[in-house]
C-alpha cells in the first residue's frame, strides 16, 4: 500500500519494496536513481522508511550508496522539534542508527545527542557525542537543564565525572522556560537549583560527594536533602563548608531521625516550631514517625505536635486571636477573627489543653497547599486559633 502511494506520486516503488522486504543489496542497487530525488511530499523518504524498520544494515547500505541523508520526517507531536533523520532514529529508539548517520556526515546537534544518551543511559552514544559536542553545558532546543544536572539526577557517576572533566559547570542552574516554550524536561527537573541538589534529590550520595569535591556550591537545600536521607556525615560536610541551617533543616533532621542534629540546631537557636516550605513542622514529623527522643527534645521546648485535620469551621465568638504559634504566652497575635467567619482548618494539635476554663485543641488555619487564590478564605488567614472558639462542620 505504501509502495503504491509512492508509485502514484511518480516514483518507482522498487527501492521502497526492497526496504520493506529487508533486502539491503537490492535497496542499495536501486538507490542510485534516487540520489537527487529529495522531495517526497508527505511521505517518508527511503532512509526514514528504513529507520522505521530499525535496520542498521539497511540504513548503512543506503547511505553507503550515496543516498542523501538530508530528508526530514514528521515528528507527529510538535513541529518545533528537530526533524532530521538522526532525530528520527533517536525518537524511534535506534541510537546505533543515529551514530551511523552522524559518522556518515549527517548534520545533527551534538548537544541533543548527548542529552539523549544521558537520559537513556546509553554509554556508547554518550562517549560518541561527548567527543563532538563543542560545549558540554549547551542546552538543545526544549531542554532547560544541563547534561550534568541530568546525569547527576540519574546517579550516573561515569557520565558525571566525564562531563566535569570536560569543564561542565558544577553549579549550573536550570533555565525557567517562558510561556509557550517547548519543554522536554519533566516538571520536577526544573525544581532543583543545581546538579548537586539533583543528585541529592535522587539519593545519589556518591555523586553528591564527588560534586562537593569539585567545589560545588553546597547551599541549604543540599544540607536539608542530606539530613532527610539520614546522611549525617554528608550533612557535617555541608556544615563545615559554611552552610547555615534554617528552620527547614530542623524539619529535615527530624525526617532523617538524626537527634544529634536536632539537638545541635535547637542549641543554635532554631525554633522548635520550625516548618519547611510545605508547612510540615518538626514536631509533626517526629510524632508521625514515632521518633520519641526527637519529639521529647521539641516538646520540652514548647512544641506541640499536630496532625492533618482538613475541615471547615465557623468562628463562634467576637475578636478571636489568630496567632503564629499554638501558645497563648509565646504566640504572637497576627489578626482578629470575627464571629461567623468561615475558616479552613488544616491541622489540629494532638493534645488538648485548658485555657480560661475551656478545654480544646489548637487548630491551624490556612489555605490548602496548592490552592492559594482559589480557596474559601484569604491567604493571610494563616495561623493558629484555640479550638474552643471554632465550631467544626
Amino acid at each position: 500500500m505504501i509502495c503504491g502511494a509512492w508509485q502514484a506520486s511518480g516514483f518507482d516503488a522498487t527501492l521502497f519494496r526492497a526496504i520493506a522486504q529487508g533486502d539491503a543489496a537490492a535497496a542499495a542497487a536501486a538507490a542510485g536513481a534516487w540520489r537527487h530525488a529529495r522531495d517526497y511530499g508527505p511521505l517518508p523518504g527511503p532512509i526514514c522508511w528504513a529507520i522505521q524498520f530499525g535496520s542498521l544494515e539497511m540504513v548503512n547500505a543506503l547511505v553507503s550508496s550515496g543516498l542523501p541523508t538530508s530528508e526530514t520526517y514528521d515528528p507527529g507531536m510538535d513541529d518545533s522539534r528537530p526533524t532530521g533523520v538522526v532525530y528520527q532514529a533517536l525518537a524511534s529508539g535506534h541510537p546505533e542508527i543515529a551514530r551511523l548517520l552522524v559518522e556518515h556526515g549527517t548534520d545533527a546537534d551534538a548537544a541533543y545527542l548527548l542529552r539523549y544518551a544521558v537520559r537513556h543511559g546509553d554509554a556508547e552514544l554518550f562517549a560518541f557525542a561527548l567527543k563532538k559536542v563543542p560545549a558540554v553545558d549547551a542546552k538543545p532546543q526544549g531542554y532547560h537543564t544541563t547534561a550534568l544536572m541530568d546525569a547527576a539526577a540519574a546517579g550516573r557517576m561515569d557520565f558525571v565525572t566525564a562531563l566535569v572533566s570536560r569543564g561542565a559547570d558544577v553549579d549550573a542552574p536550570p533555565d525557567l522556560p517562558a510561556p509557550g516554550d517547548l519543554v522536554e524536561n519533566r516538571p520536577d527537573e526544573l525544581q532543583v537549583e543545581s546538579p548537586l541538589a539533583a543528585a541529592l534529590r535522587g539519593g545519589h550520595v556518591d555523586v553528591a560527594r564527588f560534586l562537593l569535591s569539585r567545589n560545588a556550591e553546597p547551599g541549604v537545600g543540599g544540607l536539608d536533602a542530606a539530613l532527610r536521607m539520614g546522611q549525617g556525615d554528608l550533612a557535617d560536610d555541608f556544615l563545615r563548608r559554611g552552610v547555615r541551617p534554617e528552620g527547614s533543616s530542623l524539619v529535615a533532621a527530624c525526617s532523617g531521625n538524626l537527634p544529634q542534629f536536632v539537638s545541635r540546631f535547637l542549641a543554635q537557636g532554631l525554633s522548635p516550631y520550625s516548618e519547611d516550605s510545605s508547612g510540615d513542622a518538626a514536631a509533626d514529623v517526629a510524632f508521625r514517625w514515632h521518633y520519641g527522643a526527637i519529639l521529647k527534645m521539641l516538646t520540652d521546648r514548647g512544641a506541640k505536635p499536630a496532625v492533618f485535620f482538613l475541615k471547615v469551621g465557623t468562628v463562634n465568638d467576637d475578636r478571636v486571636n489568630l496567632r503564629d504559634l499554638p501558645d497563648v504566652k509565646h504566640g504572637k497575635v497576627l489578626r482578629k477573627l470575627s464571629r461567623g467567619d468561615e475558616v479552613q482548618i488544616l491541622k489540629k494539635t494532638v493534645e488538648e489543653e485548658t485555657i480560661s476554663g475551656r478545654t480544646s485543641v489548637w487548630y491551624r488555619l490556612g489555605v490548602p497547599y496548592g490552592d492559594v487564590g482559589q480557596g474559601m478564605q484569604s491567604p493571610d488567614v494563616n495561623g493558629w486559633v484555640f479550638g474552643a472558639y471554632v465550631d467544626v462542620q
